[in-house]
């Protein structure tokens, strides 16, 4: 197969083919590897790649997750709360990290189905936090 000219579709089955064969990378590595987003005009593309170490409990030390523990009594909350629950909403979400470029929203969580979104420290300093 030759791809001639780059579009939504042939990037989706590019950064299929490409996280395939990352995972062979990862576990000869012990690392976890995210391709990211994508920019690319009809003749190219650029993906945005992260590579993290991993723990003992098998989650991955990302920018995120650093920058929680290093930031987040600026925020009101515990290095410890990452990984946290809390109910808003009528859903649950689950603290994930942090990013300190958000001076609005730099919370991020996700929710039970594994989307992502991102909140305001104040909405989650207030909430009741647990395990």
């Amino acid at each position: 197969m030759t791809i001639d000219k780059l579009d939504r579709s042939t990037i989706r089955l590019i950064k299929e083919k490409i996280e395939f064969a990352l995972c062979d990378v990862e576990q000869a590595l012990g690392l976890r590897i995210t391709l990211g987003n994508a920019r690319f005009t009809s003749e190219n593309v650029t993906f945005k790649l992260e590579a993290a170490t991993e723990n003992s409990d098998g989650s991955a030390n990302t920018k995120i997750v650093q920058d929680f523990r290093l930031h987040a009594s600026r925020y009101g909350l515990r290095p410890t709360d990452l990984g946290k629950k809390f109910d808003q909403r009528r859903s649950t979400f689950t603290i994930i990290g942090l990013m300190t470029n958000r001076p609005k929203y730099p919370i991020l969580v996700v929710n039970q189905n594994g989307k992502r979104y991102k909140f305001p420290a104040a909405s989650i300093t207030g909430a009741r936090l647990y395990s």
